[in-house]
């Protein structure tokens, strides 16, 4: 049997395979039905396209899901974190769901996915990879606040503009209410984001130290997750001592899922010395 992929690839691809192909579905049958629509002209028609995109789509992604969950089992080694992760990024459903019960599979997936399942009374190993350093410091993506300082002057510019040329004196600006005290809040912000030296966070052997904290170690930390917290912001939780800290992850060099697999091989490496020395 393969175990050629990497529980992030297996992530990466399925990913790909099952939201991001689902949502290009939904989407292509919602602009297919406005132009059907437009084309006969009944507008009727055209909103059909919502309806029937939106079943065609889960349809899909039901469908997609068993597949790639019998590919997945079929090519990575440790199942049990790569079930963990594939729930993390719903690409799976739980099991016994009401979601997981409407799966599209046939008779001889799920006889191959119960055979899969056998996998599951193993577990997993962790190899440590020695491609990575003993220390990896993430930094705060260079280009984010030259793109916040670009558009903040946009906006000035426009402010200008309409103090310059407005052809009604006598009205309020808007322009000068509104757009400018933001223009002004984005480059302070860019302006805090040139002033930010140092690394974000930093990944080592010995533990994790994120910004304005100090290193928690290893045999400090029982666990670490990463949380969605509205408004597509991303934050790595460290749990530890009874307690907890966390920093925002958006706009570093390094996405989610390559923070979660740096965390993964420097836990790796402390469990496997720590072993060692018994």
């Amino acid at each position: 049997m393969n175990t050629t992929y990497t529980v992030a690839q297996a992530i990466k691809k399925g990913r790909l395979l099952i939201p991001f192909t689902s949502l290009a579905i939904w989407l292509t049958s919602i602009f297919a039905g406005i132009f059907i629509g437009a084309a006969l002209h009944q507008v009727p028609l055209g909103l059909l396209g919502f309806p029937v995109g939106t079943l065609i789509a889960f349809a899909y992604w039901q469908y997609a899901t068993v597949s790639w969950k019998i590919w997945a089992y079929e090519n990575v080694r440790n199942i049990h974190e790569l079930k963990s992760d594939a729930l993390k990024y719903h690409l799976i459903w739980a099991d016994s769901s009401f979601m997981q019960k409407l799966e599209i599979k046939t008779p001889s997936q799920k006889e191959r996915l119960k055979q899969l399942e056998r996998k599951f009374q193993q577990p997993d190993v962790f190899h440590v990879d020695l491609s990575v350093r003993d220390k990896t410091e993430i930094y705060k993506a260079k280009a984010t606040p030259y793109i916040i300082t670009v558009f903040a002057l946009f906006l000035i510019g426009i402010v200008i503009r309409e103090l310059l040329y407005n052809p009604y004196p006598d009205k309020p600006y808007l322009h000068f209410v509104i757009t400018l005290p933001f223009a002004i809040f984005l480059l302070y912000r860019a302006y805090k984001e040139f002033r930010t030296k140092g690394p974000h966070i930093i990944l080592s052997n010995e533990g994790i130290t994120l910004r304005d904290t100090a290193l928690i170690a290893w045999q400090q930390i029982t666990s670490t997750q990463i949380k969605h917290i509205g408004r597509g912001k991303q934050m790595l939780v460290v749990n530890y001592n009874k307690t907890h800290t966390g920093t925002e992850i958006n706009n570093l060099d390094k996405n989610a899922l390559e923070i979660e697999q740096l965390i993964k091989v420097y836990k790796a490496r402390f469990e496997k010395s720590r072993q060692s020395r018994f």
